[in-house]
């Protein structure tokens, strides 16, 4: 017995000095690979990550995933709360809603008021910031039986420092205040974590983008614009977000798609059936035949896709079931399904 105790300790410690050796011969190697190359490894921060992904316009581009509104599953949305759980739970991209206060300072609401998400009533761009942190946003998605919480109504700046170096950020409502917009993003070291987005001239796109070079920007198309995407001279948009709502839309043909894709990252919104034909979360967990996630993806070419659930998504693109997820509980209905929404 003690022979044989001795034999698999000696063993044992073979193995170990062989993976020692081994692991110090591949650190070896990426110490001299990383010499050579003059790229290091460890002082990669996840948003440089996330930005040489937002590059790659490959077939083969990771999929990305953009957290609506920040994750409201578990905090108010547009919150601070909201938009660091969202990056927490796999987001490389948080959509939030910007709006002006009488006084011009930049805050997050999606609404025009602040009805819905605060214990307060009235128009944003009526009441001064000071105002607007008087009151406390509802949680969730709020409305009117949302508990209140003691989360205040967020500035853009502080938004932005809490998302530097972590993830990017869609400014979504922010092109008719993108100069008080893009002067937070300049104030916080932020140019580039930042993601304009519309549907203005192209000209006006163009200029603003010629503007700065860290300027991130994506056109949005539909069915009557989406001619813009492909008159893009010089640079181009880091991403086109088309919205249809129907598979026979001219924007949705292959043709169209594989011409977008040489240019820029393709971005879909999974959050209602009228801005993706019914390939929403919701029939992704239950899950449907042919409609969901898969579907944006494999069919339509999708890289960078919206959600309102952030977990489940970020779950099932490292390759987990979405059943066995919705097995576990995960599969809660998305609030905007089957609703017409402004994202």
């Amino acid at each position: 017995m003690k022979k044989r105790n001795i034999t698999v300790l000696t063993c044992v410690v073979i193995f170990l000095l062989g993976a020692s050796l081994v692991g110090s011969t591949i650190e070896s190697r990426i110490s001299r690979e990383t010499m050579e190359t003059g790229v290091s490894v460890e002082s990669s921060t996840p948003f440089e990550r996330i930005k040489r992904q937002m590059e790659d316009h490959s077939p083969s581009a990771d999929l990305l995933v953009v957290s609506h509104r920040g994750q409201w599953r578990e905090a108010p949305e547009n919150s601070l709360p909201a938009i660091d759980e969202a990056i927490k739970d796999g987001a490389e991209i948080v959509e939030i809603d910007v709006r002006l206060t009488k006084d011009g300072i930049p805050v997050l609401m999606h609404d025009v008021t602040i009805d819905r998400m605060t214990n307060g009533t009235g128009r944003v761009n009526s009441m001064t910031l000071a105002e607007l942190k008087s009151f406390h946003l509802r949680a969730a998605n709020g409305g009117g039986s949302a508990t209140i919480t003691r989360q205040t109504i967020p500035t853009l700046m502080e938004a932005m420092n809490v998302s530097k170096n972590r993830a990017m950020v869609n400014l979504d409502k922010a092109w008719p205040i993108r100069e008080e917009v893009l002067s937070v993003l300049d104030s916080t070291g932020t140019v580039d974590h930042g993601i304009f987005k519309g549907s203005p001239t192209v000209k006006s796109a163009e200029e603003f983008m010629a503007r700065d070079s860290r300027i991130q920007y994506i056109q949005v198309v539909n069915d009557a614009s989406a001619w813009k995407a492909l008159a893009f001279e010089g640079r181009q948009p880091v991403a086109i977000e088309v919205l249809f709502n129907s598979p026979n839309d001219p924007q949705i043909q292959p043709d169209y798609l594989e011409r977008l894709g040489v240019r820029s990252r393709l971005w879909i919104n999974a959050i209602s059936n009228s801005l993706s034909a019914g390939n929403t979360d919701d029939a992704s967990m239950r899950p449907e035949a042919d409609r969901g996630w898969e579907k944006l993806v494999s069919k339509y070419g999708a890289n960078i896709i919206q959600t309102d659930n952030v977990e489940a998504m970020n779950y099932w693109r490292g390759g987990g079931s979405v059943e066995l997820w919705r097995n576990l509980g995960g599969a809660e209905t998305v609030r905007t399904e089957g609703t017409k929404v402004d994202e």
